[in-house]
């Protein structure tokens, strides 16, 4: 029987071992060429989504709690609410402290957090219903894996 682990960082090296499975051994590989692009301008892509993000979550808090405060009872809105606050406000932390170690290639300090980032959206998606969010979760993970080779 597999021992289990204990602590979290065990149970992430448990489910990327389960998902580089999936998103590395049973998929077909990219190109050699596209990795070395996505390795070499996703950080600077990164940066810059996270920077126009910040006008669309401050608007999106601003419409969330005035639609809240305009109902009585909306239980829908504080839901989503609270779900944007305990999974997205840390996706976002997580992706920026991913910047400087995706620049060096550290796996420890720039992958690692990515994947862990991707963990949270994920279920952050499947709490929304979002089904294009999943999607494109999976489509990340798929490339996530496909460049880790680059990160010492």
């Amino acid at each position: 029987m597999p021992q289990q682990p204990t602590n979290l960082k065990g149970y992430l090296t448990q489910i990327e071992n389960f998902l580089s499975t999936y998103f590395l051994d049973k998929t077909p590989a990219l190109p050699k060429e596209w990795k070395e692009v996505i390795v070499q301008y996703s950080p600077w892509i990164m940066v810059i989504a996270l920077i126009l993000s910040i006008p669309f979550i401050f608007l999106g808090v601003i419409f969330s709690i005035f639609g809240a405060a305009l109902s009585f009872v909306n239980i829908l809105n504080t839901y989503q609410i609270l779900i944007n606050l305990v999974f997205g406000l840390p996706t976002m932390i997580l992706y920026c402290i991913a910047i400087p170690g995706l620049l060096k290639r550290s796996k420890g300090k720039g992958w690692n957090f990515v994947f862990i980032a991707t963990l949270i959206a994920i279920v952050f998606n499947v709490l929304s219903l979002s089904i294009f969010g999943i999607v494109g979760n999976a489509l990340s993970l798929y490339i996530l894996f496909q460049i880790r080779e680059y990160y010492n």
